[in-house]
């Protein structure tokens, strides 16, 4: 009798075990088995062919020469990830991913190409220029419809992976077994990215410069590994070697990219007297959004068809659309010599405004004063809006 007591006890106390640990060497159904051959990241993928031409075009100012350099899988897309350390035993531990934000995927990728991109510029380069200041003139010709090759620009791939972080956040969890590694474990946003080669021609230097271009071709949501806290990484190089490439058989691209902006009010006499501040054109500038940063200038060539009723002086500011006025002409003086000008004509203003400080809306004021009555007719109006590169060399 006490040996039978013995076993049954024993049973009973190998089944309660079992039922205090997470997991008796299963897997609980509703979590997912940590995997022992996690990948590492950034794990490149060479172009086998990266010096042929994969597009090309023009605008005012350069030549542009894409060439496709290959692929950077798991390449991650966050940071300041929450970090779970395992050392052993069965065990589940429930990992909750963040929604990232396309400044961060932004910072990701530069920091991404720093460190996995390798330039070899031959004789013929000048020099390299940054992706993030010449970026927008890639974006603006890139999403061009005449342009083809690339389906999708690099903003708008950075916008997806954010989207794709809205929509498939989750909370998940994973199962450790003793066969799982020790180690250091986050669960966060991946992202697969194409990179290119950019090969820039100033058509006013001759020059040649380099550049790269981005974009996130797929994202997802994974866990990754470390063996310490820092997921510490040694990269390996996708290489853009400007020798490979035949300068005197490439094309001069045909694709041409205008990035410029008209407006014409049209005729119609409005008076401006200095009892108030007119806003009679309104136009619209928002195709040249990309440029709208401290890497571009815009260039406002304003035309304003005008007479004086009484000698005076005449006012023209050029605001935004929150009315921050960003150019002015505050002492015009279309008569000239203290004598009113009584015939129509056309008054020239050229400003030059960096891109941040721009908006997709932009006005023109219009005032008065003098020493009388400064009264004058705005008849007309034209503005012609041009880009102006800041990131140029003007060597």
């Amino acid at each position: 009798m006490k040996k039978r007591f013995i076993l049954i006890f024993s049973f009973i106390l190998v089944i309660t075990i079992c039922f205090s640990i997470s997991s008796c060497n299963t897997v609980p159904s509703d979590s997912v088995e940590v995997p022992n051959n996690i990948l590492p990241r950034y794990v490149i993928s060479e172009s086998e062919n990266e010096n042929a031409l994969y597009t090309s075009f023009l605008d005012d100012d350069c030549y542009y020469y894409l060439f496709y350099l290959g692929s950077i899988s798991r390449v991650p897309l966050q940071k300041d990830i929450e970090i779970y350390q395992y050392s052993g035993n069965d065990y589940t531990k429930t990992l909750s991913t963040t929604v990232s934000v396309s400044t961060t995927v932004s910072q990701m990728i530069s920091f991404t190409s720093s460190n996995t991109i390798e330039y070899r510029n031959g004789a013929n380069v000048t020099g390299i220029l940054g992706g993030d200041a010449i970026g927008a003139s890639l974006e603006f010709g890139l999403s061009g419809d005449q342009i083809k090759g690339i389906t999708i620009s690099r903003s708008k791939s950075f916008e997806n992976a954010v989207t794709y972080s809205e929509e498939h956040s989750n909370t998940t969890t994973f199962s450790f077994t003793k066969e799982s590694k020790h180690g250091y474990y986050r669960y966060m946003l991946f992202g697969d990215v194409d990179v290119y080669g950019v090969l820039i021609k100033d058509i006013m230097s001759g020059k040649y410069y380099t550049s790269t271009y981005e974009v996130v071709s797929s994202q997802y949501y994974d866990l990754d590994y470390s063996e310490n806290s820092r997921f510490d990484d040694e990269y390996d190089k996708l290489v853009f070697d400007t020798d490979n490439i035949n300068f005197n058989t490439l094309p001069i691209p045909i694709n041409y990219i205008t990035t410029t902006v008209e407006y014409d009010s049209g005729y119609s006499e409005e008076k401006i007297d200095a009892s108030y501040e007119y806003t009679l054109d309104t136009f619209d500038i928002s195709e040249l959004a990309t440029f709208m940063n401290s890497s571009y200038t815009l260039d406002f060539h304003v035309e304003v068809k005008m007479k004086e009723v009484y000698a005076g002086y005449q006012e023209i500011y050029l605001c935004n659309s929150a009315d921050d006025c960003v150019a002015k002409e505050e002492s015009y003086e279309y008569g000239g010599s203290g004598s009113a000008n009584k015939s129509y004509g056309w008054a020239t203003f050229d400003w030059e405004v960096r891109g941040d400080k721009c908006t997709d809306t932009m006005k023109l004021r219009y005032g008065a004063h003098g020493d009388h009555s400064d009264d004058w007719y705005r008849a007309q109006a034209k503005v012609i809006v041009n880009v102006k590169k800041n990131w140029l060399p003007n060597d």
